[in-house]
């Protein structure tokens, strides 16, 4: 970027909708700092995550209860399920078991996965098999 401003914080920005959806952002903003007549690199947080939508519904098909908690095996990241069983899940694997509990319940969803660049696919229904806790 040229014309940045020497030993003082510039605030570079980049668009939000400028990337695609299936990206990860933990920072739109950066503030550096270059010396007189030098340059400076400035890599934003921004990474692509393997990211689906999906509805869980448990065996007797009703929708699995807003607040139940969805997690993977291989990710220390704990996913919210909203209204009427929607989860959004990142880091997914081509095969993947998803683990649900909520109060004293508790349930599992095998999920398969393929990467769709770009997108952040919707993946259907899938029926959460109980399990004991």
């Amino acid at each position: 970027l040229p014309r940045l401003h020497a030993y003082l914080p510039n605030h570079v920005t980049i668009e939000q909708l400028d990337l695609a959806f299936d990206t990860q952002i933990n920072a739109l903003r950066m503030n550096p700092v270059p010396a007189w007549r030098s340059g400076v690199a400035i890599e934003f947080p921004v990474r692509r995550i393997a990211a689906a939508m999906l509805r869980i519904v448990t065996a007797d098909g009703l929708p699995v209860p807003v607040g139940a908690v969805a997690t993977l095996p291989d990710n220390a990241e704990e996913f919210p399920v909203g209204r009427d069983g929607q989860a959004y899940l990142t880091g997914l694997q081509p095969h993947n078991i998803v683990t649900l509990h909520w109060h004293d319940q508790q349930c599992s969803v095998v999920l398969p996965y393929v990467v769709v660049e770009g997108s952040v696919p919707y993946l259907g229904e899938f029926t959460c098999v109980s399990t004991t806790p």
